[in-house]
């Protein structure tokens, strides 16, 4: 996304989580790394490989 539209790392993360969720109206309890929120994030490397997958805030194995 950020090759392709120009946009920073940021702006594609909303991108991808928090317009979405708010389209839904869901953005009170997804969309975004906040307290009291639900989250599932994946970290991944510069070169963009999956590093750890956190679950509902537990680590997954893959």
């Amino acid at each position: 996304m950020v090759e392709l539209t120009g946009v920073t790392p940021a702006e594609a993360i909303h991108m991808a989580s928090l317009h979405p969720a708010r389209m839904l109206g869901v953005d009170g309890v997804l969309g975004s790394l906040k307290p009291g929120k639900r989250a599932s994030v994946v970290a991944l490397d510069s070169g963009l490989h999956v590093q750890q997958i956190w679950i509902q805030g537990q680590l997954a194995s893959f």
